[in-house]
């Protein structure tokens, strides 16, 4: 669901949800004005809540999607707005290997922003906030491509 947003918003969501930085860390990694920082999050978090809350049958059982299928048919219906699935870049699902892949992607972001939330003697806040520009600025993780 991370790669369904765009990139702003992914990375945003990363560097707060994942990192757990600040608004100011966030915002000094990125380069931008913290208040701008904190509504690219907070439209992260509004975007997946308000689908999870709405249509996925993990989040609530009373919700009809299941996954598999379920956008088309959702489409068809009239219960989607084909021209409004922020969440959804294809109809078709993802392969095995790019689900393993991203899974990898976030497990590793996981262990890095554990590290980094570790005492703060471990690594100077410069330091940090110089590596996650460069990891950002890398493209190296298909979370942080356009």
């Amino acid at each position: 669901m991370l790669l369904s947003l765009d990139r702003e918003l992914r990375i945003a969501y990363v560097l707060g949800d994942i990192f757990n930085l600040s608004g100011e860390e966030a915002a000094e990694v990125l380069e931008i004005d913290p208040a701008t920082y904190r509504k690219r999050l907070s439209r992260a978090r509004v975007r997946l809540h308000d689908f999870l809350r709405g249509w996925c049958g993990v989040f609530d059982e009373a919700n009809p999607c299941r996954c598999a299928g379920q956008v088309e048919c959702a489409v068809e219906r009239g219960l989607l707005a084909a021209d409004d699935l922020f969440l959804l870049r294809q109809l078709t699902g993802p392969t095995n290997a790019e689900l393993n892949r991203a899974t990898d992607e976030v497990t590793s972001l996981m262990h890095v922003a554990e590290v980094m939330r570790g005492p703060s003697t471990w690594l100077a806040p410069g330091s940090m906030v110089k590596a996650l520009r460069e990891l950002v600025d890398s493209q190296r993780l298909e979370l942080f491509r356009s």
